[in-house]
């Protein structure tokens, strides 16, 4: 379906508008459409709309690197290094915006599939490196507003009678689906779709270490490779502790999905591996890393120790830790992930392990030196973190203090007791207490603060995230139909609502199937009687790989919004009680616990 065909066009009469929905968007007949699905539909086409345009950006700066002779490194670091322009859109005025142009006819420019939502300005520049002549191309995103979206097709908000259209179709669009629920249903990241054909297992390259190296160095590479392809590179992410973060993944407050960025991921790899703040705090940017640790040659590297792009006070940087054979495991900003590559680092530090690492004995409370091999400090590794729901996503770049940043940078209801209601929004974390099912191991120093804080056994069933199971399993012994099912409820109940949305809702399900309170497996969760409206009709749905994706993490334990066990219903309380939904009021006597987008969630 073309994407036109999604936009706002036709009723206007003498000012006002016969249809609510004929102002926004129509498409196929809108007497079969709510407003509410052809947003929907309009989130997916606009999903795919800019894709194709990043991807056009990238393949764009690797042309002109090849034509000036940029020096590839930096020029592509460039280009990543910085947060997402498409965070950055409002897609509610780009919609309205283009809408107001078909209304009044469209002039001189290009259909909105080829319409470019962002400006990439590149001007050469010297690489901030003195050692080297070489020059690079740097890269500044800039993101149209809806005057210049006007402007492609020759009109403005001069005229009185377009800058009232196009309020109005703002203003509508904002009211059905806020402008977070539709960024989050664009340019999602997942596991699967970070997996690359390239990349060996973990097993592979963990084999590929040397039999003489220490125990210490072991330890801080398998931490490393334990992350592969399993978080989503976040420019600015920050790691609050070691551990898995089972929030990683879900989108932040600044409209990025929560994980890591490069001097992060080694900063987070040193505290999973068990080094006190003393010696991570040296690791929290580039910028550290680079007046913190000891220079060592290239000839002098081992396993463990950390490569630098440039030494100096450069726009650009980007940090790794050594593999061996000339492999490198770094957060990717280009990946978008963690790999292994030959990364081509300038400089080299050494692994900071004259610090042993260090645990806390829960029983004395002193801090004793580590004795366990390495294999069980891995196992521990991913078993340990912080289960509330902090965000290692700050936003900013790795060190303000610093010109450096981080790497390539409707609905029938009932009372909740009877039926949960849908309509699918966007949630925000909350500090809650732990999710059930972990397990305090030890003690740990937190960077920030310097305080003592209990570590607790993430709800995972390995020591590390398992690779993905065959089909006929998941990580925790689902089922292939398993995972279907909770895609085919989420995409019914929420797929409007945005990425943290359809977490939430799936976060809600596997609530109920490990309460006492209902049925113990999911397809009896989601079929049980006078619960999710509609829930017989799902079947029929075929959900997005995405959407299955999450479905999957969250039936393995590894993705999580609220990490409350008592989070068991949610509504639309604009439908069902009439009041917005960050209302704080509660529901059949459940108390209002919090919001996601147009969702309220209450604790059972």
């Amino acid at each position: 379906m073309a994407l036109v065909n999604l936009l706002p066009s036709y009723g206007a009469v003498n000012g006002k508008y016969a249809r609510e929905e004929d102002a926004i968007i129509t498409y196929g007949n809108p007497k079969n459409n709510t407003l509410s699905e052809n947003l929907t539909e309009l989130t997916q086409l606009l999903d795919e709309k800019v894709s194709n345009e990043y991807a056009a950006k990238e393949e764009k700066i690797k042309n002109m690197i090849e034509k000036n002779g940029w020096n590839y490194e930096y020029t592509i670091q460039s280009f990543y290094d910085q947060k997402s322009p498409y965070s950055d859109i409002d897609y509610a005025a780009a919609i309205a915006a283009y809408g107001t142009v078909l209304q009044y006819g469209r002039g001189d420019g290009p259909l909105f599939t080829d319409l470019e939502l962002v400006n990439m300005k590149v001007t050469s520049e010297k690489v901030p490196d003195e050692n080297s002549t070489e020059r690079y191309g740097k890269v500044v995103f800039s993101v149209k507003s809806a005057e210049e979206i006007l402007n492609e097709y020759g009109y403005s908000f001069q005229s009185t009678n377009m800058k009232k259209d196009f309020d109005y179709r703002y203003q509508k669009i904002n009211e059905e689906a806020p402008d977070d629920s539709i960024k989050q249903g664009i340019a999602v990241l997942t596991p699967k779709s970070l997996s690359s054909a390239n990349q060996k297992s973990y097993e592979e390259y963990a084999a590929m270490l040397p039999d003489d190296i220490s125990e210490e160095r072991r330890c801080i590479v398998l931490n490393a490779l334990s992350l592969l392809g399993k978080i989503p590179y976040e420019w600015g992410g920050k790691a609050s502790s070691g551990g898995y973060d089972p929030s990683w993944w879900t989108f932040d407050s600044s409209g990025q999905q929560k994980g890591l960025d490069c001097s992060g991921y080694v900063q987070w790899v040193y505290m999973t591996s068990g080094y006190a703040a003393s010696t991570t705090n040296k690791l929290y940017s580039t910028s550290a890393i680079n007046r913190g640790l000891t220079s060592i040659s290239e000839s002098q590297l081992q396993p463990g120790d950390i490569g630098l792009l440039n030494a100096g006070n450069g726009s650009q940087n980007h940090t790794g830790i050594y593999l061996g054979n000339g492999l490198w495991v770094h957060c990717s900003s280009g990946a978008k992930t963690v790999v292994v590559s030959n990364y081509n680092f300038k400089y080299f530090k050494k692994a900071p392990i004259d610090e042993q690492a260090e645990e806390m004995d829960e029983e004395t409370g002193i801090i004793q030196e580590s004795t366990k091999s390495s294999e069980q400090q891995m196992v521990e590794a991913w078993t340990s973190g912080d289960a509330s729901s902090k965000e290692p996503g700050a936003g900013g770049s790795e060190d303000s203090s610093a010109v450096t940043v981080s790497e390539e940078k409707q609905e029938e209801s009932l009372q909740p007791s009877e039926e949960t209601v849908s309509s699918g929004e966007q949630t925000t974390t909350s500090d809650t207490e732990p999710a059930s099912k972990t397990e305090t191991i030890a003690k740990t120093e937190n960077a920030e603060t310097g305080e003592v804080e209990e570590i607790v056994a993430a709800n995972t069933s390995e020591g590390r995230l398992s690779d993905e199971k065959g089909e006929s399993e998941t990580a925790n012994s689902y089922s292939e139909e398993d995972v279907t099912l909770l895609a085919q409820l989420i995409t019914h109940e929420a797929l409007g609502e945005g990425y943290n949305g359809w977490v939430a809702v799936g976060e809600v399900v596997m609530n109920r199937v490990e309460s006492e309170k209902f049925p113990s497996t999911v397809s009896d969760v989601i079929f049980q009687r006078g619960q999710f409206s509609g829930a017989r009709s799902i079947t029929s749905i075929t959900p997005r790989q995405d959407v299955k994706d999450v479905a999957r993490q969250i039936l393995d334990g590894s993705l999580r919004i609220f990490n409350n066990k008592s989070v068991l219903y949610f509504c639309n309380p604009k439908l069902v009680l009439g009041v917005s939904p960050t209302a704080n009021v509660a529901w059949g006597g459940k108390p209002w616990y919090t919001s996601v987008a147009n969702q309220s969630f209450y604790l059972g």
